[in-house]
């Protein structure tokens, strides 16, 4: 370095020739100055234009990210428009400030060292891919979180986040139809509308794209920051898919054994046993020999207790006869009471024959339905729910809580 910069001092204070003197030696050095002045222009523009493209591709990513956010979905026609105008501004920008650099360094060029005017451009803005690094969140999206108070509905909840009800259903699995909100309960609340999405066993990208309806490929991938060339997805993998709609697979209940819906009725009597007020017995306990074969979960909000078909249900406590007769849905044949201690209980799956009628009074123990195969049921079982006070257990599917514990089985 200090023979370069001797090299270039002495280049700088070299005499003007007097008139008639030998002049051979200026044009070599003239030469070796207009060949470091093309070298130097050379690196430049290259590291300029690596600058801008990089400078380009960040904001481009920037703006389509944000433009995420709006309501419709004009961006798809608009952004390529705006994404070149902030480009060719970026790069002119970047130009603009780089000459005024050079333009105002007025010291010498040090030959072969990537050095203009003492100002070393690698070190004042580091490498290209420094410079472009960034940290990339998970996914471009933020879900909000509401606990459910008391008086709150669906649709009240759609309108304080000016989403649809569909997109709340959708992204927290609520029955089409149904308004089954419980308190305590938590949402998910998508930024828009839009489907957020639950990865399923054997899903893939164009399975899912497939599935809903106008959905947007380069939405589902640059939102979710899906990686390519696999966009390799995981079960449980929640994927949020704007402006998209969502028809979930409805399965074909089984078909239905024994009479009509409505069932038949049979006077067994109003026997039951004595238990303390407010207290519950097992609704199995005349079917003996009964399995468990399935708990409570959050998809599944109930029992499942199997025997063969026909044995009586009894009534886990006294209460008031809600329904007795074919239920909608998945449920088939069921009886619904209203426990005189605020408690609900709902019975599924029976066989068509009740012992019992809506609005009837039953005592604990007492019979209500024999146990069957119908609704969505794959083998002779009762499926038992329980719900707490104030809530309807019928309607309320993610209103139900774990009979384990209070209702004996």
């Amino acid at each position: 370095m200090e023979e370069e910069n001797n090299y270039i001092k002495s280049f700088v204070a070299t005499p003007v020739r007097r008139r008639g003197e030998p002049n051979g030696s200026f044009f070599g050095d003239l030469f070796r100055y207009l060949i470091l002045r093309v070298v130097q222009v050379i690196r430049i523009l290259s590291v300029l234009l690596s600058l801008s493209l990089d400078s380009g591709s960040n904001m481009k990513g920037m703006v389509v990210r944000r433009m995420y956010w709006g309501r419709t979905s004009f961006y798809r026609t608009a952004f390529q428009v705006i994404v070149l105008f902030v480009t060719i501004a970026a790069l002119v920008a970047s130009i603009g400030t780089r000459t005024d650099i050079f333009a105002q360094e007025q010291t010498g060029v040090m030959a072969s060292s990537g050095i203009i005017g003492n100002n070393d451009i690698f070190l004042q803005v580091g490498t290209t891919e420094a410079i472009t690094e960034a940290q990339v969140s998970d996914v471009d999206y933020t879900i909000e979180k509401y606990t459910v108070k008391a008086g709150d509905t669906l649709a009240g909840i759609a309108h304080t986040y000016g989403v649809s009800e569909d997109t709340i259903r959708w992204a927290n699995r609520i029955p089409a139809g149904r308004d089954t909100l419980r308190v305590g309960q938590e949402l998910d609340i998508p930024p828009m509308n839009g489907v957020l999405y639950v990865v399923a066993q054997g899903d893939t990208l164009d399975s899912i794209i497939k599935k809903v309806k106008d959905a947007n490929r380069f939405d589902l991938i640059e939102l979710n920051n899906l990686q390519a060339p696999g966009y390799t997805l995981t079960v449980g993998q929640k994927l949020f898919i704007p402006d998209a709609t969502y028809n979930p697979p409805v399965v074909v209940a089984k078909a239905i054994s024994g009479s009509a819906p409505g069932g038949t009725y049979v006077n067994t009597g109003g026997q039951g046993v004595s238990v303390p007020s407010g207290t519950f017995v097992n609704p199995m306990q005349q079917c003996g020999g009964y399995t468990f074969i399935r708990g409570w979960r959050y998809s599944h909000t109930g029992v499942d207790l199997a025997h063969p078909s026909g044995c009586w249900i009894v009534a886990a406590g006294a209460g008031t006869v809600l329904k007795a007769g074919w239920c909608s849905g998945s449920m088939g044949f069921c009886v619904i009471i209203r426990h005189d201690n605020g408690y609900s209980t709902l019975y599924m799956h029976g066989q068509g024959q009740f012992a019992v009628r809506s609005g009837q009074r039953v005592n604990a123990g007492q019979r209500i339905m024999t146990l069957g195969n119908t609704g969505k049921s794959y083998g002779a079982h009762l499926h038992l729910s329980l719900s707490p006070p104030g809530v309807d257990v019928g309607s309320s599917y993610y209103g139900r809580i774990n009979p384990a514990g209070i209702i004996p089985y």
